[in-house]
C-alpha cells in the first residue's frame, strides 16, 4: 500500500480539505507539491487561529502600547473578519472614536484601523526550524525600515510597531515619548557625524508600569490599514485587470517608476536586510546587511 493510501488519501475516499481549497486523489497524484504536508495545514491554521483568539486582550494591549494609547480604546475584530494569506494573517485593530485622544501627535488617529500580522508558522517551517517566523519578521521589519529612509519616493504601508517571540519590542520613533524621542534623534546624528551605523527610526520599547511583560509567543508586525475603497490588492484584480489596455498602460509605467526609486539605493550585491539591536546599552536598533549565498 502506498503512503498516500496509509495516509487515508486513497482512490475513492472523499476529497480532503487542504488551506483554501478541496482536493481528490486524482487532483493529488497530478500536482508535484508533497500533498501530505499541505493536508496539515488546515488543522494548524485553526490551531493558530484558536490561540490568537484566545490572546485577543494581550493583542490589544500590545497595539495600544506601539500606538502611546489607551488600550480601552483598541478591539480586535471577529474570528470572520480576519484575513490571510500564504504566509501571513492579519488582524485588524479598531481604535474607538469615542476614547481617549492620543498621547502623541502623530500616533493613532481615532476611529483609525492597523493591522497587526502574524507568520503562518507551519508555511515557513517554523516547526522543522525554530526561529524562521523571527527571522522573516526581522527582515521584512528591516526592509520597512531601510525603505522608508532610503527611498522616500517608493510608497510603502507604515510600520508602527515590530514584535518577536522572545518578548522584544520595537516601536517608531514618532510614537514614543518626547524626551525618548529627543534622546534618539540625537544619538542618530552624533552616529551619522562620527560615522558610526545610523540608529534605525524603530526603538526598544517596554512595556511600563506593568508587573509582568505582555508577550505572545509568536513575533508580528504592526501595520497601516488600507481600506477597500482606497484600494485592493493586485493578487484580487489582476486576472480581471491584466488585459485592459488602459489599466496596462498606467501599470507598467508606475511600476517603472517606483522600481527606479528602489534601484537607486540598492547594495552593489545582492544582500539581506536584518533588523538587530545595536551594541549592548544603546536601546537602539539598526538594520544590518548581510551578504546573500
Amino acid at each position: 500500500m502506498s503512503t498516500v493510501q496509509e495516509n487515508g488519501f486513497a482512490k475513492g475516499l472523499k476529497t480532503r480539505r487542504l488551506l483554501r481549497r478541496e482536493i481528490t486523489y486524482d487532483d493529488a497524484l497530478d500536482n508535484d507539491s508533497n500533498m501530505l504536508l499541505q493536508l496539515g495545514y488546515r488543522d494548524q491554521k485553526l490551531k493558530l487561529y484558536l490561540y490568537l483568539h484566545r490572546q485577543r486582550m494581550q493583542i490589544e494591549t500590545i497595539v495600544a502600547h506601539h500606538l502611546g494609547i489607551s488600550v480601552d480604546r483598541c478591539t480586535v475584530v471577529d474570528v470572520e473578519d480576519w484575513m490571510h494569506g500564504s504566509f501571513n494573517v492579519c488582524l485588524q485593530v479598531n481604535i474607538d472614536i469615542n476614547g481617549q485622544e492620543c498621547v502623541h501627535d502623530k500616533g493613532g488617529i481615532p476611529g483609525k484601523q492597523y493591522i497587526i500580522r502574524f507568520p503562518l508558522p507551519f508555511r515557513i517551517g517554523e516547526n522543522f526550524c525554530p526561529g524562521n517566523a523571527d527571522e522573516k519578521v526581522r527582515c521584512e521589519a528591516a526592509t520597512y525600515a531601510w525603505l522608508q529612509e532610503n527611498c522616500p519616493t517608493v510608497p510603502i504601508l507604515q510600520l508602527y510597531g515590530v514584535g518577536l517571540s522572545n518578548g522584544l519590542s520595537f516601536t517608531v520613533l514618532d510614537n514614543l515619548p518626547l524626551f525618548t524621542r529627543s534622546l534618539h534623534r540625537l544619538r542618530r546624528l552624533f552616529s551619522y557625524w562620527l560615522g558610526y551605523p545610523t540608529p534605525s527610526l524603530y526603538v526598544p520599547h517596554k512595556q511600563q508600569r506593568r508587573k509582568e511583560q505582555v508577550r505572545l509567543n509568536t513575533p508580528y508586525l504592526l501595520i497601516e490599514y488600507i481600506k477597500p475603497s482606497q484600494g485592493k490588492m493586485l493578487s484580487e484584480t489582476w486576472e480581471q485587470g491584466r488585459h485592459d489596455p488602459e489599466l496596462r498602460s498606467v501599470f507598467f509605467p508606475w511600476t517603472l517608476t517606483y522600481h527606479v526609486g528602489v534601484k537607486e539605493g540598492l547594495f552593489p550585491t545582492s544582500d539581506v536586510l536584518r533588523l538587530e539591536l545595536m551594541p549592548e546599552g544603546t536601546k537602539a536598533s539598526r538594520y544590518q546587511k548581510y551578504r546573500a549565498t
